[in-house]
């Protein structure tokens, strides 16, 4: 296994533009999975002078079928590593609960409930948005594909406590504050 990628995955990550400048991060998950290795961030980005500071959350997924295994020969390029960055950061109820995600035991998909506090203040429910991503590491085309799934008019995500994902059924349930149990399909 490749040590230098591992590293690269769990590291601060690089900002595209050179006028970007993350003041903060959090990381918020790693996970290693039959699919490969993954790591989840909240970044903090206030560089643009007189701009409203934005919350960003940066995913990185290293494909296993990419690494060589132990002991082998290094054949061809380094690893892939794939990218992708949402905007907002990983939900915590009310700041009293962990950060609101899930993942399937089998690594190939993981919830989030993203929440945008620095968006403007005219829709509570326009503020935390659901996102499925699925990880795929074949090795011919790896890929992190993020999907916002629709919810209900009546399920407010800035009053969900708890979260999880039953990949058998192709569900998420959502625990609300007033006791509901909400189920969402995604297959």
């Amino acid at each position: 296994m490749d040590d230098t990628s591992i590293a690269r995955v769990i590291s601060a990550p690089i900002p595209t533009d050179a006028h970007e400048h993350y003041s903060d991060r959090e990381m918020v998950d790693v996970q290693w999975s039959p699919q490969g290795f993954n790591a989840m961030f909240n970044l903090y980005n206030d560089s643009r002078e007189g701009a409203a500071p934005r919350a960003y959350t940066h995913i990185s997924f290293l494909p296993t079928a990419s690494l060589c295994p132990p002991m082998s020969p290094q054949v061809g390029s380094s690893p892939i590593i794939l990218e992708t960055m949402l905007e907002g950061k990983i939900y915590s109820y009310h700041g009293h609960s962990p950060w609101l995600f899930a993942s399937t035991q089998s690594g190939n998909y993981k919830a989030v409930i993203i929440h945008d506090d620095f968006a403007e203040p005219d829709n509570a429910r326009s503020h935390a948005s659901l996102h499925l991503l699925q990880f795929d590491g074949n090795l011919e085309i790896p890929s992190v594909q993020d999907r916002q799934l629709e919810l209900p008019f009546y399920v407010d995500l800035l009053d969900i406590y708890a979260i999880a994902v039953d990949e058998r059924r192709g569900v998420i349930y959502l625990s609300h504050g007033s006791g509901h149990l909400f189920t969402v399909p995604y297959g």
